[in-house]
C-alpha cells in the first residue's frame, strides 16, 4: 500500500511540473485569448518583433477576429521609433488556428537612445470570449513590449590600452599579437584618431615562427590610425602611415600599405574593432588580406 501510494506520489509530481511547463491551450468550455507573455523584448536593429496572441477555443469552426491597441510610453512614436507591420489593429483566426502574432518593426535610428516601451492591449473579439488568462485577475490581457536600445557612442576613451589582437591568418592565427591603443583626439563627432604600435608581432614572436626571443628586442612604432563613424551603416578607417617595427642592427621589415577610408567592421556596443590589411614587397603573402579583432574589454 505504501508503495503504491509513492508512485502515485511521484505521477503527480510529474503532473504538476508538465502543468507549470507545458500550458494546455484547448479549452472547450469558458474559452479566452490572452497573449502568451506579459513581456516581449526585441533588440532595435532587428527586422521584426512578433507578439503571439492565444485563443484556447482551437476546435472551433467559424473565424475569429480579436482587435488590440498599440499605448507606447512617453516620448515614443510610431513612425519615429516603430512600425506596426500587421495590415490593421484586427487578427484574423481561422478555423483551428490557436495562435496569431503582432508583428512590430523597430526604427533602427543608429542614435543611442533610451529603450522603447509600447503596451499591447486586446481590447474586444468577435465571439465576446473572454480576454486574458481564467482568474480574477485577468492576467496577460496585455503585454509590454521592450524596444532595447543596441547603439553606443564612439567615444575618445573607448578603445585604448594595451590589449591582444588576434590574426586571421592560416600561418599565426592561434598565436594573439599585443598592440597599444593610445586615444588622441576626437576630429569630430564620431571621428576619433589613434595611435596603435605592435603591427608585426604575431609573425615576429609568435611561437610558430619566433624570430625573436623577446619583445624588448624590438620597437614596434606607433600609427595613426583613424576611426570613422560618422555614417554608423558604414563605418571606415584610415591609416597615416606605414606600420613599422625597429630591431637592433637590422634594418628590415615587411612594409604595409597604407590606406584611406577603407570599410571596417566595428562594434561599438561590443567593445570590438576589425582593421584589414595587406603585406607588400614580400611574394607568398603578396595581396593577402590579413584582420585584426581587437577585443577590448
Amino acid at each position: 500500500m505504501k508503495k503504491n501510494i509513492f508512485y502515485l506520489f511521484i505521477a503527480l509530481i510529474l503532473v504538476a511540473n508538465y502543468s507549470c511547463d507545458e500550458k494546455d491551450w484547448s479549452y472547450n468550455e469558458g474559452a479566452f485569448i490572452a497573449f502568451k507573455d506579459n513581456t516581449v523584448q526585441g533588440k532595435e536593429s532587428l527586422d521584426s518583433i512578433l507578439i503571439p496572441v492565444l485563443i484556447s477555443d482551437n476546435g472551433r469552426k467559424e473565424t475569429i477576429e480579436v482587435t488590440f491597441e498599440l499605448t507606447p510610453a512617453e516620448g515614443v512614436a510610431e513612425g519615429l521609433h516603430y512600425n506596426l507591420l500587421n495590415a490593421s489593429n484586427t487578427l484574423t483566426f481561422a478555423p483551428g488556428v490557436g495562435v496569431e502574432y503582432i508583428r512590430i518593426e523597430p526604427v533602427n535610428d543608429l542614435t543611442p537612445e533610451d529603450d522603447k516601451s509600447i503596451q499591447l492591449t486586446i481590447t474586444s473579439n468577435s465571439k465576446n470570449y473572454s480576454t486574458g488568462l481564467p482568474g480574477p485577475d485577468k492576467n496577460q490581457t496585455s503585454c509590454e513590449l521592450i524596444i532595447k536600445e543596441d547603439d553606443c557612442p564612439l567615444t575618445l576613451d573607448l578603445f585604448s590600452g594595451r590589449i591582444e589582437g588576434l590574426e586571421d591568418s592560416p600561418w599565426w592565427t592561434d598565436s594573439p599579437g599585443k598592440y597599444e591603443w593610445t586615444p588622441v583626439a576626437e576630429i569630430e563627432p564620431g571621428k576619433i584618431e589613434y595611435k596603435i604600435s605592435g603591427w608585426f608581432y604575431p609573425q615576429l614572436l609568435t611561437s610558430n615562427w619566433n624570430w625573436y626571443e623577446s619583445e624588448s628586442e624590438i620597437e614596434f612604432l606607433p600609427v595613426t590610425v583613424i576611426l570613422d563613424v560618422t555614417d554608423p551603416a558604414n563605418p571606415k578607417y584610415s591609416m597615416l602611415e606605414e606600420p613599422a617595427f625597429t630591431v637592433p642592427a637590422e634594418d628590415w621589415g615587411y612594409d604595409m600599405k597604407p590606406v584611406d577610408n577603407q570599410p571596417l567592421n566595428i562594434d561599438v556596443c561590443g567593445k570590438y574593432v576589425e582593421i584589414p590589411y595587406t603585406l607588400l614587397g614580400s611574394s607568398w603573402v603578396h595581396n593577402y588580406v590579413f584582420t585584426v579583432k581587437f577585443q577590448f574589454e
